[in-house]
């Protein structure tokens, strides 16, 4: 099989190619743009969880289909990184240590309900 080589840009924290401004995983494909519209449900303490309001982050594509086993809710799936160095390089670095300090190393993404946030930009290919 015949190596494909990408002239264009590579994301600068795991070396995958961006189109078009897009993430791009070669397995899944182009990444969903997404806003964080409410403060989201979860474990961390509510100040930490309102830092995501407004931030714009890149979700996995088609990632609005994974199920949270345990409350059967629809999520949008975000890299851990990726979801990290927005926060790191906002204001809002405080609580990108809250989660570097708190979550296991293991957790590779984070997920929002389809309630709180929504799709700036994505394909529907």
């Amino acid at each position: 099989m015949k190596e494909r080589k990408w002239g264009g840009e590579y994301h600068p924290e795991d070396g995958f190619p961006v189109v078009e401004g897009h993430y791009f995983d070669p397995i899944f494909g182009i990444s969903l743009t997404l806003i964080v519209i409410k403060t989201p449900k979860g474990p961390a303490p509510e100040n930490i969880r309102q830092a995501w309001a407004g931030e714009v982050l890149e979700g996995w594509p088609n990632a609005e289909l994974r199920f949270d086993f345990l409350n059967g809710e629809r999520k949008y799936i975000v890299p851990r990184e990726h979801a990290m160095s927005v926060l790191r390089n906002s204001d809002k670095a405080y609580a990108a240590r809250w989660f570097e300090d708190n979550w296991p190393p293991s957790v590779e993404a984070l997920d929002f309900g389809v309630d709180e946030l929504q799709v700036i930009k994505g394909y529907d290919e």
